[in-house]
């Protein structure tokens, strides 16, 4: 049981973790505001339904950014097509067809429910905030009808810890409800003070936290909520209270960084690289807004004195000039503006191309708009960009798809949605491999490391065929099979492969003995034809 002092402790903690972040979040402000105006509001407050691109006057690093959540999102974690597969640690087990059959079944439950949920979408916004800010919070709970519920949380919400091993361990959150959301959710726990104002004021807001991380001291014989591997603690802060002490299985919130600096919490973005450009563009493009206008609608050159009213200076406008001004010639005239428009576009262009390389925009359109490249095109296409973004898909991998898929196995394994496991799996550790295009694209460098080798080594075959003797064809296989994304279905288990080997032999075993007995016979008919074999002697013979 959590006492007083250590709820007013984990405020005290909540509230240093949320002053020592005061730097992120104005950084995270000003990247908002031009690359996703709609999730600003970090330190600004918002109001709903208000306009927020009224500063921004190019809208390239928006465009952008869609453009990369999108293809991280169509090909790394598809709705359509299988983007990871399941298999055991150990290899030999999947040569047993039960195991092959489960874990099959497994993942074919595991993408109903992601289809059948909200997953795409929530998925979808991680990845903008992944390209924007470089952090993305993605909070997954038990859910009664889609079995597995997906939450990204805004990054004003959440703070995070990490432990020894730079694993993101503990997350708080802190947000805001209504006392009658408050009451719905928990009910009489809210305390007597809320309790008053929901019969008052239901509508009025209170501040809470959510603190999720690893449990100190717990019985891991026991599966008591208290007693899960995660503690999960819901207070009003107000009056430093514990409304409400759970507990997860997983930690339910997955914390992904897109580039980490040193010494650092949260991570860093494309969106963060490219500031200074979008800032830059953005001015320019004002600039040359401006300047546009000047050329079509230029400033009026008028006389200090003569001019009756107020000067009008919108299209079809008349001003009238007293009389010895006309007289004069001094007329109302135009000014002979010479800004360099095309120079501006040119720069423009320039900032523009070099936005989009920050957010991958080439590499995605890549992919996308030439789906039909073989693979050594594709490979030798994306190389260059892969060099960059390898890393952070690897970071990815671990940080988000890693726990987001042991999170969703428990939860549905633990709802009964799985058929019975073989007995064979009892002990043994299930792992994830990843095939979805872009975890395909940094596999196809083991198939080019194979071809050049195989070309490279063509030639000394030739003159020593026992060079080929250091070649596993069963190894080479897998490796060529999996960097294409072979359908793992329509590949025989390391067992049928030495069945089928093990036919072929007897079969030719038998034709070469049949062939043998067809030719002892030939010789024994010859034999006797030549009169070199009687009778006799045929009888005493042990093939008739």
């Amino acid at each position: 049981m959590i006492h007083v002092k250590q709820i007013e402790e984990i405020v005290r903690r909540f509230n240093k973790v949320r002053s020592d972040r005061v730097t992120w979040d104005s950084h995270y402000e000003d990247v908002l505001k031009y690359c996703l105006p709609r999730k600003k509001g970090v330190l600004s407050s918002i109001t709903p339904g208000d306009k927020r691109m009224r500063e921004v006057y190019d809208g390239t690093a928006i465009w952008a950014l869609d453009i990369l959540a999108a293809g991280l999102n169509t090909f790394l974690t598809s709705s359509v097509n299988k983007w990871f597969e399941l298999r055991t640690e150990d290899t030999d087990l999947m040569d047993y067809d039960e195991v092959k059959t489960w874990l099959q079944d497994v993942e074919k439950s595991m993408y109903n429910m992601f289809n059948g949920s909200n997953f795409s979408t929530a998925i979808h916004e991680t990845y903008l905030d992944d390209g924007a800010i470089g952090t993305s919070v993605l909070y997954v709970e038990e859910d009664e009808q889609d079995v597995c519920r997906f939450m990204p949380r805004h990054i004003s919400e959440v703070y995070i810890l990490e432990n020894n091993k730079g694993r993101v361990d503990t997350v708080f959150r802190r947000w805001e409800w209504t006392i009658r959301q408050a009451y719905q959710e928990w009910g009489e726990k809210i305390g007597e003070k809320l309790m008053k104002k929901h019969k008052d004021k239901p509508e009025d807001k209170a501040e809470f936290i959510h603190v999720v991380r690893p449990r100190e001291n717990r019985n891991p014989y026991s599966s008591t909520k208290e007693n899960l591997p995660y503690e999960s603690l819901w207070i009003y802060p107000k009056e430093k209270r514990l409304i409400e002490e759970g507990g997860y299985h997983e930690m339910p919130f997955m914390c992904a960084r897109w580039l980490k600096g040193p010494q650092e919490i949260y991570g860093r973005s494309p969106g963060m690289n490219a500031l200074s450009d979008v800032k830059m563009l953005n001015d320019m493009e004002k600039t040359l807004l401006k300047a546009a206008q000047k050329m079509v609608d230029p400033p009026m050159l008028m006389p200090d004195d003569g001019v009756v009213g107020t000067v009008r200076i919108v299209p079809g406008g008349i001003n009238y000039i007293k009389k010895e001004y006309w007289s004069g010639g001094r007329l109302p005239t135009q000014m002979d503006f010479k800004g360099n428009i095309p120079l501006g576009l040119e720069l423009n262009d320039q900032k523009r191309s070099q936005i989009k390389q920050f957010f991958f925009v080439d590499l995605f359109l890549l992919l996308h708009e030439n789906p039909k490249m073989t693979a050594t095109e594709v490979l030798e296409r994306v190389e260059e960009k892969m060099t960059i973004l390898g890393p952070v898909l690897g970071r990815m991998l671990s940080e988000k798809l890693d726990p987001l898929i042991d999170r969703c196995f428990g939860i549905m394994y633990r709802d009964g949605q799985f058929p019975p496991e073989p007995e064979i799996l009892s002990n043994a550790k299930i792992i994830v491999e990843y095939v979805s295009p872009l975890a395909r694209v940094q596999k196809l460098y083991e198939a080019k490391a194979v071809r050049k080798t195989m070309a490279d080594i063509g030639p000394y075959l030739e003159i020593w065929p026992e060079m080929a003797d250091r070649v596993d064809p069963d190894g080479l296989w897998d490796v060529v099979s999996d960097s294409h994304g072979f359908p793992k279905s329509a590949t025989r288990t390391k067992i049928m492969t030495q069945e089928v080997r093990q036919s072929r032999h007897e079969a030719a075993n038998q034709e070469y003995q049949k062939e043998d007995m067809v030719q002892v016979i030939e010789s024994l008919s010859k034999a006797k034809q030549a009169g070199l074999l009687d009778d006799a002697k045929e009888q005493a013979l042990p093939i008739q």
